[in-house]
């Protein structure tokens, strides 16, 4: 049984016409005749009962007809379906982030789906840099969107954003009243790091900020969540170098300088297995991200 011999059926039983049914078809009358031949053998029953003046479907075509116009239908659906999936607009994603595009990014993101690409499951999880690198590795996620740098050879990077990294201090430290902190004048000041385990690349950008002005953090203590970091800064236990984003976390009693000169910004970018670089839900994902990052 063959799909063109389908629609032959029902433009016939539509029509009840030979001639009538082969013009519509743009083909001619014995052709049309072999497809209904061919469709009634494969079957191995009559559709049509035919005389000279008239055509008419038998119980069986009428049965058959009915049967025939939902799989036509279902076929177009699945057709229609296949074409989404291809254009990445089918299917699910999971998507790890970090705690700081949660404020943001990730939340239009998702309204972007939910409005544009409903036949998308966008299924999401807080994760710090290393555990997405991880999570990537063992196809736990499909997505990563992490702090930058990183220099995993089977993933592939896009770079997403970039903000500055300021100084984060307890309200009432006495380099407060600066409208900027120069980074050498946190030389002697007890420091909260973020924890290189979480994201290396994030960490030693940090760190370098520092040595190029001529010392090393003196680090008193590390965490791997910026919310704790300020929280522990609020507590007058030290200082911080953080994305300025952090300040949207909304922690009381702490205040946010930028750093005085140029120093290299914190950058969030998305990663994917090079592998699935020509999956088209990702590259839908990727290109979806980046185009509202940049409106």
């Amino acid at each position: 049984m063959e799909l063109p011999w389908l629609n032959s059926f029902t433009v016939l039983a539509d029509l009840l016409h030979f001639g009538r049914a082969a013009a519509a078809l743009h083909m001619s009358q014995s052709a049309l005749s072999v497809q209904i031949r061919n469709l009634e053998g494969s079957l191995e029953v009559t559709l049509f009962e035919r005389d000279r003046r008239s055509v008419s479907l038998t119980v069986a075509g009428q049965v058959f007809l009915e049967d025939v116009h939902r799989l036509l239908r279902e076929l177009e659906d699945a057709q229609r379906r296949a074409q989404r999936a291809a254009k990445g607009e089918l299917g699910l994603i999971r998507v790890g982030f970090v705690s700081a595009a949660a404020v943001r990014i990730i939340p239009r993101i998702i309204r972007y789906y939910k409005q544009n690409f409903p036949g998308v499951e966008l299924r999401i999880r807080n994760l710090p840099t290393a555990p997405q690198i991880e999570a990537l590795l063992r196809k736990e996620i499909d997505v990563g969107l992490l702090r930058l740098p990183i220099t995993t050879a089977e993933i592939a990077i896009t770079p997403l954003s970039e903000e500055p990294l300021v100084c984060f201090l307890p309200k009432r430290h006495p380099l407060a009243r600066y409208s900027k902190i120069a980074p050498q004048q946190l030389r002697s000041e007890p420091f909260i790091l973020y924890e290189r385990r979480q994201a290396p690349g994030f960490y030693d950008r940090i760190l370098e900020i520092c040595l190029r002005t001529g010392f090393s953090p003196l680090a008193v203590q590390e965490a791997g969540e910026m919310q704790t970091i300020l929280s522990m800064v609020a507590s007058e236990m030290g200082v911080s170098i953080l994305p300025i984003s952090a300040a949207q976390l909304g922690i009381k009693d702490v205040a946010v300088r930028p750093l005085a000169g140029r120093w290299p910004q914190s950058e969030l970018g998305l990663a994917i297995l090079r592998s699935s670089a020509d999956d088209p839900r990702l590259r839908k994902f990727l290109t979806t991200a980046v185009q509202l990052e940049q409106r």
